[in-house]
């Protein structure tokens, strides 16, 4: 893709919010049912989620971001972050409708910014060779 300008804009950014959307929702309900089957079938105990969701966080922030940067030429560390927008709403949500510990939506947080930015420099790194 190329760099956004005025004339090509309105394209762009709707097959960037598409990618963002579908790639969130098909990640996070991939992992879940995968960790969750693994949660089962391993007889693992409940306590062990919140690490896991955790995990999940970071492996969804990383694909969210490093699919829906792919093709940009320019700002992929700004595009990535707002990518990882929908799962950061996500996070939040959760934790105000469930009651969760605050230090585990803290480290969630945290964790997709981090990612995110590592998925774009990856991206970069992976463009420049």
């Amino acid at each position: 893709m190329p760099k956004i300008n005025s004339t090509n804009a309105k394209e762009l950014i709707i097959k960037f919010i598409v990618k963002v959307i579908l790639s969130t929702t098909v990640s996070i309900v991939v992992l879940n049912s995968l960790f969750s089957f693994l949660l089962l079938k391993l007889d693992i105990d409940l306590n062990f989620s919140k690490y896991i969701g955790v995990f999940i966080c970071l492996l969804t922030a990383i694909i969210v971001s490093y699919i829906s940067v792919g093709g940009f030429k320019s700002n992929l560390l700004f595009l990535s972050i707002i990518s990882v927008l929908p799962l950061l709403i996500l996070v939040i949500t959760n934790f105000c409708i469930n009651n969760s510990e605050a230090v585990f939506v803290i480290i969630k947080i945290a964790v997709v910014l981090i990612s995110s930015v590592i998925s774009s420099f990856l991206r970069l790194k992976s463009r420049k060779r």
